[in-house]
């Protein structure tokens, strides 16, 4: 079982190596194993855990992309950062669906 300050750093980890895979940096590698460490997080974790850690990847990662939209409007550049956000999110709830889908399905052959 991970920790929460080791699973806090491989979730913001993740969202670095998507920042770097844009073409600013261009290392667009990193975009085939960006999700990778978020992955191992999310492995065992609870429904809430699992939203969470995904939601902060998508945080941090969004408010990297859109830094410039703060110059616009401050509140709007949070609302659109927790709003995007909000669809790391969902790939986390779906990631624990699908892991626990599979749980039961070997269950039930057994």
């Amino acid at each position: 079982m991970m920790t929460f300050k080791k699973s806090l750093l491989l979730s913001i980890l993740s969202a670095g190596l998507l920042i770097l895979a844009y073409p600013q940096i261009d290392a667009w590698l990193l975009a085939w194993v960006a999700l990778v460490p978020l992955l191992l997080v999310l492995d065992g974790k609870s429904l809430r855990a699992s939203f969470g850690y995904a939601y902060l990847t998508g945080f941090v990662f969004f408010a990297a992309m859109f830094y410039w939209f703060v110059h616009v409007t401050w509140f709007g550049a949070l609302l659109l950062i927790a709003y995007l956000a909000l669809y790391f999110g969902v790939f986390g709830i779906g990631y624990w669906y699908l892991n626990h889908r599979d749980a039961e399905v070997n269950q039930r052959v057994k």
